[in-house]
């Protein structure tokens, strides 16, 4: 190395720098971050795809660790915006729900119209982010349930 050091003490060095000027870094990365909106959802975005189940497990923990802050943030959530409930049974009650094939165990219902569902495997149903009211993802979704659906014995179907 050109400055004399050992490695270890390359490392040595650079530990404590970082330890010396970390409000420094922190303040820099925050107003990097400010003026950055868009690269942080890229950067948030790739780590919660890649990170996908640590996150879950950490959100489960927490709902299981804390079950009365996490039931107090719910009540709070419907008394302060009652609009979202009202609007979430609206949505509800216009969905039907007129069965194409039988439940089994480790299946989830899937609405291929507004009206009518067919019970897939929770695993294919999760495959495709897909959403009945705005279409998207909606034709894949559909199309690997159809699929799913034909290729089911006769009796299994109603």
């Amino acid at each position: 190395m050109r400055t004399g050091l050992s490695l270890k003490q390359f490392k040595e060095y650079q530990r404590k720098y970082y330890q010396e000027h970390k409000k420094q870094r922190n303040a820099r990365a925050i107003k990097w971050a400010k003026k950055h909106p868009d690269q942080i959802k890229v950067i948030q975005k790739k780590y919660q795809k890649t990170h996908l189940e640590k996150l879950r497990e950490k959100c489960r923990n927490y709902r299981k660790n804390r079950p009365e802050l996490y039931n107090e943030y719910e009540k709070k959530k419907r008394l302060n915006h009652p609009e979202i409930e009202k609007k979430h049974k609206a949505k509800r009650r216009k969905l039907g729900f007129d069965p194409l094939n039988s439940w089994f165990i480790g299946s989830q219902a899937h609405h291929i119209d507004f009206e009518c569902i067919i019970y897939i495997p929770k695993k294919l149903h999760q495959s495709i982010s897909h959403n009945v009211w705005t279409g998207r993802g909606m034709k894949e979704i559909n199309a690997r349930a159809l699929e799913y659906l034909s290729m089911v014995k006769p009796n299994e179907t109603l």
